[in-house]
């Protein structure tokens, strides 16, 4: 994965005899004769792996691969990993289970075995979902993003995604945190084009191009404008200032959607060569209109443009462990942004998120953090902004793909002729 310093899914030796327990200087001195080519440690290796204990035959049949692969031979350093992850489930050991997966997938890419390698992703995110170390849960996170990456079907991917930004999303390890953030860029395009608004499959259908229609490629190209910054808000989510600045480009990008349509069918002319669609347009733009959510968007578009950054609500939470491995939580909110969100917005970047600081004077530091931005006002109660933004892009959609989905040349009553509004009050 170019620039990402993910969590290293190699098998260290040392991370090896630390999983073999009171076996390790055992393996240690096996390790010493592969070394020095004695073939009885050969054979002590193999005896070890056919043994009946689940977590030192892994251990084992790992350090096989890592031989096999010091010799050349891939095939068998593929066959050994494999083993080393089937044992590791036997022995019910999730640590080992990612790491002999993971380098299970890695032998499989350098022999172009797709399956292969998609197969042993599989497991190590299993293996990852009843890990309790964060370095394993980042490990396994990081093979779900890579199976991500890999899959050809939408629904896949967006599962694959969804998996490793629920393995990593809380880790205490900053590397995982790119992960997530990753996995959130890659999964927000995907999930419009599973058609998540009710037109459903209406939507695919109507996008596709007509003969003789209008260039539509400027407006969709605004819906992905839209998307990238949604993406980047959710990559970005821990981090205020960022987020500030991609809430702004949204609510931007996404108004400029209705004005593209209105530019394309003439809306706010007086002549116009796409009459029809003019009269289309009002019609949909009266439907709009009517949508709290969009009035909404509308409405906080405008504040973004002319007054400031609309309010957000920052909620912050820390977790601590208590002795019985439960947590206690801990929460404080700001309105903002203002010189009181900055303060703690400082507080939460520069100590809280590297959980080298406590939330409040004589806490202690937590162990993970969590943070929250919300609309109090949005239509319907307090909504998180990611989400609410993702209903008011779903609505765009729907409008862009029934503008075009509709007959060439409808009747255009007297009505639908009259002229636009300012740009304050209207879709």
């Amino acid at each position: 994965m170019d620039g990402v310093g993910e969590p290293d899914p190699a098998v260290s030796f040392d991370d090896l005899l630390k999983k073999a327990g009171p076996h390790g200087p055992e393996l240690l001195a096996v390790a010493d004769g592969l070394d020095s080519g004695d073939p009885e440690a050969v054979r002590k290796l193999e005896a070890l792996a056919e043994g009946d204990h689940s977590t030192v035959a892994a251990v084992a049949l790992s350090l096989r691969g890592v031989l096999a692969e010091r010799q050349g031979d891939s095939r068998s350093a593929l066959r050994h990993y494999r083993a080393a992850a089937a044992k590791a489930a036997d022995g019910d050991d999730s640590d080992l289970g990612v790491m002999a997966a993971l380098q299970a997938s890695r032998v499989a890419q350098g022999l172009s075995d797709e399956v292969g390698r998609q197969e042993a992703l599989r497991w190590a995110v299993r293996f990852g979902e009843s890990a309790d170390l964060s370095l394993t849960r980042a490990r396994a996170g990081y093979a779900a993003l890579e199976l991500g990456y890999d899959l050809g079907d939408d629904v896949e991917r967006m599962a694959a995604f969804n998996k490793a930004i629920e393995l990593t999303l809380d880790s205490d390890i900053e590397e995982a945190h790119e992960v997530a953030r990753l996995a959130a860029g890659a999964l927000v395009p995907l999930a419009f084009r599973a058609h998540r608004h009710p037109v459903g499959q209406a939507v695919g259908r109507a996008l596709e191009d007509k003969p003789n229609t209008p260039d539509w490629f400027p407006i969709t190209l605004k819906l992905e404008e839209a998307e990238y910054f949604l993406a980047q808000m959710e990559a970005h989510r821990r981090y205020a200032r960022q987020l500030f600045f991609y809430v702004s480009a949204f609510l931007s990008s996404a108004r400029s959607v209705t004005f593209h349509i209105q530019s394309l069918s003439g809306a706010s002319r007086e002549e116009s060569l796409e009459t029809s669609l003019r009269a289309s347009y009002r019609q949909l733009q009266r439907e709009l209109l009517d949508d709290a959510i969009a009035r909404f968007f509308i409405r906080y578009r405008n504040v973004s443009e002319k007054v400031g950054y609309p309010p957000v609500s920052f909620v912050v939470v820390a977790a601590h462990s208590a002795p019985d491995r439960s947590e206690t939580f801990t929460a404080v909110a700001a309105g903002g942004p203002s010189a009181a969100t900055a303060r703690l917005i400082d507080h939460v970047e520069s100590t809280l998120l590297r959980l080298n600081g406590p939330l409040l004077p004589g806490q202690s530091s937590p162990h993970r953090v969590l943070v929250r931005w919300e609309w109090k006002d949005f239509p319907g109660g307090a909504t998180e902004v990611i989400p609410a933004c993702m209903q008011y892009l779903d609505r765009l959609r729907a409008l862009v793909a029934r503008l075009r989905s509709l007959p060439s040349e409808p009747p255009v009553s007297q009505s639908d002729e009259t002229s636009a509004v300012s740009d304050d009050g209207q879709a």
